[in-house]
């Protein structure tokens, strides 16, 4: 569930950033945050949390990088899970 789940919520949040959306881009990077923190507790959650305070405070200006490096991090965490599960 958290493999399927943890793609949508990224492909949800990069159209957040698109569309300038403070409130969702804070609440699904809290989300991806909690749904990562028992994979891969850092640097992974420190780049969502950074994500998160930003969209709370509606800083959102060059914020496609960081979400570039959590969208590799989630990625790369995903698939040690599913290398795990296969195993």
């Amino acid at each position: 569930a958290v493999l399927e789940e943890c793609t949508t919520l990224l492909d949800q949040l990069r159209q957040a950033i698109s569309d300038q959306n403070a409130e969702t881009i804070h609440r699904l990077a809290h989300t991806i945050k909690g749904a990562m923190r028992t994979f891969e507790p850092e640097p992974l959650t420190e780049v969502a949390w950074e994500i998160e305070q930003r969209g709370s405070e509606g800083k959102l200006d060059g914020l496609e990088p960081v979400f570039e490096r959590l969208s590799s991090l989630v990625n790369q965490a995903l698939n040690e899970l599913r290398q795990s599960q296969c195993r």
